[in-house]
């Protein structure tokens, strides 16, 4: 499954929204899990968000993700978590440990790069950039 890139990002979006900023803080992975395949089969794509998202934010982050280089490393953490939760989208709903061992990453080393403990590499995140914008 490979997803339209501008909606799995738009997807992407929404997912990060209901995750960050959850009343309770607490979004369990098994959540989160469920929030990824919603958004995978469309079920959030009539939430206000989601258009947002689509019509907004969608091009402009394409653009700004592709513009970054070898030079820009290491990329922050919130770069870092909406490529990942992109490539997810891009893939199904798959979870993020998916996500960080299609690419060889042990999932405990990619948490490190989403939570800000590790610097990604630049391989890491050009393998993770092409995996999002592949067409």
């Amino acid at each position: 499954m490979n997803i339209d890139p501008m909606v799995a990002l738009a997807r992407a979006y929404v997912i990060r929204q209901k995750v960050q900023y959850a009343s309770d803080d607490s979004v369990t992975g098994k959540q989160a899990m469920a929030l990824r395949k919603d958004a995978a089969e469309g079920r959030m794509d009539h939430l206000e968000e989601y258009g947002i998202a689509l019509n907004k934010l969608a091009g402009p982050t394409i653009q700004k993700l592709s513009e970054i280089g070898v030079h820009d490393m290491p990329a922050n953490s919130d770069q870092i978590s909406m490529l990942v939760e992109w490539v997810s989208q891009r893939k199904g709903g798959i979870s993020i440990s998916a996500v960080w061992e299609m690419i060889g990453v042990k999932a405990s080393t990619g948490r490190g790069y989403t939570s800000g403990r590790s610097e990604i590499s630049w391989p890491v995140w050009f393998t993770l950039r092409a995996l999002a914008l592949e067409e």
